[in-house]
């Protein structure tokens, strides 16, 4: 799952063209709204519950502290 809290990536994979956004995919650092922390704390808490095997979160975004 892939939780885009910060206005630009800076990881620059290889694979990634940031350029285009496509409602196909879902990688990093390419994201059409972006949500605040609170938010993507709701969205993980409600994807858990939906699909409870969820294992990887990924985190796009800058060090903050997490309200969990």
């Amino acid at each position: 799952m892939h939780l885009p809290v910060a206005p630009a990536c800076n990881l620059q994979c290889n694979y990634c063209n940031r350029k285009f956004d496509c409602s196909n995919e879902s990688r990093p650092g390419v994201s059409s709204t972006l949500l605040t922390p609170e938010q993507a704390v709701l969205k993980v808490r409600q994807v858990a519950q939906a699909i409870p095997q969820l294992s990887v979160v990924g985190i796009a975004g800058p060090a903050i502290r997490w309200p969990i």
